[in-house]
């Protein structure tokens, strides 16, 4: 985000609260303001915070396991080549979209690809990390 859009913002945040501080009664409109700037500012992040929580602890105790299931599925349905000597997926799925594997394993190299790095862009701190780790653990479980 851009600095005149996070100042933008903040403006507009000053402004609400200002509005709300002035149905506060006569002597309490300094500290209605501060309220009113605390809920705009706080309230946010902490409802963040806690769905960031729900999101992991969910994610280890239900997603991990299908989202391995699924990697692994798709893996053996496009005939990928053995995964034991990587360690990196980014240069294991590189490797076979530029081997000698079939167009199948090709083509869905390149969607997990895809897949990886649309869930990395948009959802950078839940979805991505958790496709990544999904997929370290199907290569490393995976044997064709």
């Amino acid at each position: 985000m851009k600095w005149l859009e996070i100042a933008f913002f903040c403006v507009l945040d000053l402004v609400g609260a200002a509005v709300f501080s002035q149905f506060a009664a006569e002597g309490n409109k300094l500290f209605a303001f501060f309220v009113a700037m605390a809920v705009l500012w706080l309230l946010p992040l902490a409802i963040g915070l806690w769905g960031f929580v729900k999101f992991w602890l969910s994610y280890h105790l239900f997603v991990k396991r299908r989202l391995v299931r699924y990697f692994k599925a798709k893996m053996h349905e496009s005939d990928f080549p053995p995964s034991a000597a990587y360690i990196d997926h980014m240069v294991y799925l590189s490797d076979v979209i530029d081997g000698d594997g079939s167009e199948k394993a090709k083509l869905k190299a390149a969607v997990f690809i895809g897949e990886l790095t649309c869930y990395r862009d948009s959802r950078p701190f839940t979805m991505g990390p958790a496709t990544q780790s999904a997929l370290q653990v199907a290569m490393e479980e995976y044997k064709p």
